[in-house]
């Protein structure tokens, strides 16, 4: 046998050997809208996870790139974080998880918590990570009446013209409460001549007399600094401005659970993960994704301070809360979450809710001609049926 010959065997063992040789598993980037202590207290949680914590990986923090910035890249996640509103155009990006899902256990929680609008064409494509919904804070400084529903609430700005605040947020807000508030009726929050959605509108209408002048104008940031200054007495607002409040120190406001505004669904948004369909590694990716959005994971965020619930659990505030009263509002509401389509020209449905608050409640029009005026372009906004 020649040189040449003795280095083709040579080179053919080699080969052998590192084919036999158990690969070392590929790291899995995710890329997540968190701070720095979020990070490390995630990257505790998952170091939890047996099986998890023997793959490589790394939570890279995305303040402000874009999904599409993140996926049209050279250097792309296996795993990112995007919002609600992003979901349906990036669909073509993202990878279908119909073929990823094993077991009976998983299949079930698909069916019971990634519903809409996480389903697209028959697949799942995204699983909530940090969902956002309604919450009603008061100040009960000021506020000596327990409030249990929007009826109370309304029996109270009625009696008390002029000397009631009250709060409505950004965008996000207003559909969410919006969206509550006809459901809560049996509504249909594309159609203002639906009976329910009427009765939803009139009752809406009632909160003319405490409805604070600078609703909308709020950040979180702001709006947790009017609550804690007594600026306003109420709020809907989503449960960051509770993690605002107990941050800085506040006194602590209640945030009325399941039975407001009634029985019916709570509409939500917020955030979701997907897989990035140009990823390397999708079984892996699916199995940390399907881990930070399973319902046993939420729990224990929560008993561990994490922010990825809905609910923050590191108050610092005197009197203390317990963490089941505090809790208990979370985990009760989290049957009763209903989205918002997800293929609604979101910022246009914002808008359209502002005008339809402004005219009914700022300016006391009369329900049924706005109502009239707004129908058309309400009904233009309907996603069509699947």
């Amino acid at each position: 046998m020649g040189k040449w010959g003795i280095y083709a065997l040579a080179v053919l063992f080699c080969l052998a050997i590192s084919a036999c040789r158990p690969k070392e598993p590929k790291e899995i980037r995710l890329s997540l809208l968190l701070n720095e202590q979020e990070i490390l207290e995630l990257t505790e949680l998952i170091q939890q996870n047996k099986f998890l914590s023997a793959y490589p990986f790394r939570i890279e923090p995305n303040p402000s790139l874009s999904p599409e910035f993140l996926l049209f890249g050279k250097d792309q996640p296996d795993i990112f974080e995007l919002s609600y509103q992003d979901l349906p155009k990036l669909v073509p990006q993202s990878l279908g998880m119909k073929n990823l899902i094993s077991g009976d256990y998983e299949q079930s929680v698909f069916s019971l918590s990634y519903f809409q609008p996480g389903r697209f064409r028959g697949d799942y494509y995204y699983v909530p990570f940090r969902l956002s919904w309604l919450a009603f804070f008061y100040n009960h400084e000021q506020v000596f009446a327990e409030i249990n529903n929007l009826s109370e609430l309304s029996s109270l700005c009625s009696s008390n013209p002029g000397a009631m605040g009250l709060a409505l947020a950004d965008d996000e807000q207003i559909v969410q409460f919006i969206s509550s508030l006809i459901w809560a009726f049996d509504g249909d929050e594309f159609d203002l001549d639906q009976e329910g959605t009427k009765k939803a509108l009139y009752l809406l209408s009632s909160f003319s007399d405490c409805v604070s002048p600078f609703s909308w104008h709020y950040d979180t940031a702001g709006l947790a600094k009017a609550l804690a200054r007594g600026d306003i007495d109420f709020a809907f607002a989503n449960l960051s401005v509770a993690e605002k409040l107990w941050e800085e120190n506040l006194y602590p406001y209640p945030i009325v659970g399941q039975k407001f505004p009634s029985q019916k669904p709570i509409a939500f948004t917020g955030n979701y993960l997907a897989i990035n369909k140009s990823s390397a590694n999708p079984k892996t990716a699916y199995l940390f994704a399907f881990f930070l959005s399973s319902p046993n994971t939420c729990v224990q965020a929560i008993e561990q301070g994490l922010w990825l619930c809905g609910m923050p659990a590191t108050a610092k505030v005197q009197p203390a809360l317990g963490k089941e009263e505090l809790f208990a509002p979370f985990l009760a509401n989290v049957a009763n979450l209903k989205p918002v389509p997800s293929n609604t020209e979101f910022m246009k449905l914002a808008e359209l809710y502002q005008g339809l608050v402004k005219r009914i409640v700022f300016d006391k029009e009369q329900v049924e001609l706005v109502a009239a005026d707004l129908r058309l372009s309400l009904q233009k906004l309907k996603p069509a049926s699947k």
